[in-house]
C-alpha cells in the first residue's frame, strides 16, 4: 500500500514545509468485534469503527488547508485500518490500508528523515486508536496487529515518548544526523488512557522502540502535545463518525484565533497557535451536552506556542451576552458596535426580542457594548470576543448607582 499520501517535495526544491504523519485504527486484526466475546488477555479491548475515518477526515484537513498551514504542505504519511463500515462509507481509505507495527516503525522513520534536514519545517503527528496509560507520564499506543496469540503483547505497541523523544535534535555517532530536525512539531494523541488491571501481573510493558533511545542535543523545539484525555480516563467516539476529541479539534482548528497580526504585505492574517487551540478544545469538550464527559489534558512536551495555520478570514464565533442580575434583562437596552467604525452589528431593539442570555454569532473583531436600565443607569465595556471559554462571554453588570 502507499502510505505517503501527499508527496510536493519535487515543487518545494529544499524550501522548509510541513510534514505530517497521520495513522487511524478501528480494524485492529486480532481483537473480537463489538458483539463477541471480550478477551482479558488483550485487555477486553474491541475492534473500533471511528479512528481510521477519524484520520482520514484529520489528513482531509491538512490536505484542504495547504497554502495556510503555516509552511508549505511537503509529506503526509497516512495509516489506515478502517472497519468493514467505514471503508464503505469512505472508499478511498483503500489506498492506504495498513498499521502494523512493521508499517508504523517503516513509516515513521521515513517521516523522521524528512523532518530531519530543515530546522524551519514543521512536524505534525496525529494517532487515533487503542491506548493504554503504563504510567501518569506515558501512554502506549496500540498498532494493528495488536494482541497477536504469536507474540508477546508489547510487541505490537509503542510508547509515545519513544516517538517524542526521537524526534528531538541530535546525532548518532556512525548513524543519521538529526541536528537540523524541525524545530516545531505538534502532536495530537487521540486514544483512552486508562491503566488496564491485567498490566499488574506484568514487570514491564514498554513497546517496541521505533526510534533508539538518544541523548538529545540542547532540545529546542516547541512542541507541544494534545492528549485528548486525562490519565485514567477513555476517549470516544460514535459507531462511524468522528471520534469526538477530533470532531471538537476540526472545529477548533476553523475558530481558534484570538487576534488577528499583520501579514507581511500590511494585511491581517488570522493565526490559529496551539495554546489557543487546546483553549477552544477545552471549551468545546466541556460544552458538550450529550454522551459521556471528555476531559481534555493539559497541554504537554515542549509547551511553546506555534501556528498551525491561518484562517481565510476573521472567525466567527458563537458568544453568549447575559444581564446581571437575571430579572432585569427585560428592562436593559443593549447596543454592541464596532469599536473602529462605531457600526451597530446587535441590539435588543430587534424583533422579536431575542431571548436572554443572548446567543450571538459574533467575527472576531473589537466592539463597544453598552446597557442601559432605566432604574440601574448604564454599563459599557470594550468586549474582545473569542471562542474560549471565557472570552466568548459577557457578562452585563448593571448595580444600582451610588447615593450622592
Amino acid at each position: 500500500m502507499v502510505h505517503l499520501a501527499i508527496n510536493n517535495l519535487g515543487n518545494l526544491a529544499g524550501i522548509a514545509g510541513v510534514h505530517a504523519f497521520i495513522v487511524g485504527i478501528s480494524d485492529y486484526t486480532h481483537l473480537p468485534g463489538v458483539d463477541d466475546p471480550q478477551r482479558p488477555a488483550t485487555f477486553n479491548l474491541l475492534k473500533l469503527t471511528s479512528p481510521a475515518t477519524s484520520a482520514y477526515k484529520f489528513y482531509e484537513w491538512i490536505k484542504s488547508s495547504d497554502g495556510r498551514l503555516r509552511r508549505p504542505l511537503a509529506t503526509c504519511h497516512l495509516l489506515l485500518a478502517p472497519s468493514p463500515s467505514e471503508l464503505a462509507a469512505i472508499p478511498d481509505m483503500a489506498n492506504f490500508v495498513g498499521a502494523t507495527t512493521n508499517d508504523f516503525v517503516r513509516e515513521v522513520r521515513q517521516w523522521r528523515r524528512l523532518c530531519g534536514d530543515n530546522v524551519d519545517s514543521q512536524a505534525i503527528f496525529y494517532f487515533c486508536g487503542h491506548g493504554v496509560q503504563v504510567h501518569d507520564q506515558d501512554a502506549v499506543l496500540l498498532l494493528q496487529d495488536f494482541g497477536d496469540p504469536n507474540s508477546a503483547l508489547e510487541n505490537s505497541c509503542v510508547r509515545f515518548s519513544n516517538i517524542f523523544e526521537g524526534m528531538a535534535p541530535h546525532l548518532l555517532q556512525g548513524g543519521e544526523d538529526f541536528r537540523d530536525i524541525a524545530r516545531e512539531q505538534i502532536y495530537f494523541v487521540d486514544a483512552c488512557r486508562e491503566k488496564p488491571e491485567q498490566l499488574a501481573g506484568l514487570r514491564a510493558f514498554p513497546g517496541i522502540s521505533a526510534f533508539s533511545s538518544v541523548l538529545p542535543d540542547e532540545d529546542t523545539r516547541d512542541a507541544p502535545v494534545f492528549f485528548s484525555t486525562i490519565p485514567g480516563d477513555q476517549a470516544f467516539g460514535a459507531v462511524g463518525q468522528i471520534s469526538i476529541f477530533t470532531s471538537a479539534l476540526l472545529e477548533a482548528l476553523g475558530k481558534a484565533c484570538d487576534a488577528a497580526i499583520e501579514g507581511e504585505n500590511g494585511d491581517p492574517q488570522w493565526p490559529v497557535n496551539a495554546r489557543f487551540l487546546h483553549k477552544v478544545l477545552k471549551h468545546l469538550l466541556a460544552r458538550r451536552a450529550n454522551g459521556p464527559p471528555q476531559r481534555i489534558a493539559n497541554l504537554q512536551g515542549l509547551v511553546g506556542d506555534p501556528t498551525l495555520h491561518y484562517l481565510p478570514d476573521a472567525p466567527e464565533i458563537e458568544t453568549e451576552v447575559s444581564v446581571v442580575p437575571n430579572h432585569v434583562s427585560d428592562a436593559t437596552a443593549i447596543e454592541i458596535r464596532t469599536a473602529l467604525s462605531n457600526l451597530i452589528v446587535w441590539s435588543t431593539n430587534d424583533r422579536p426580542r431575542p431571548a436572554h442570555p443572548f446567543k450571538l454569532i459574533m467575527r472576531l473583531d473589537a466592539y463597544r457594548i453598552e446597557a442601559t436600565h432605566p432604574g440601574l443607569g448604564t454599563f459599557r465595556s470594550i468586549w474582545l470576543p473569542a471562542a474560549d471559554e471565557h472570552r466568548s462571554r459577557m457578562s452585563v453588570r448593571l448595580r444600582p448607582a451610588p447615593d450622592v
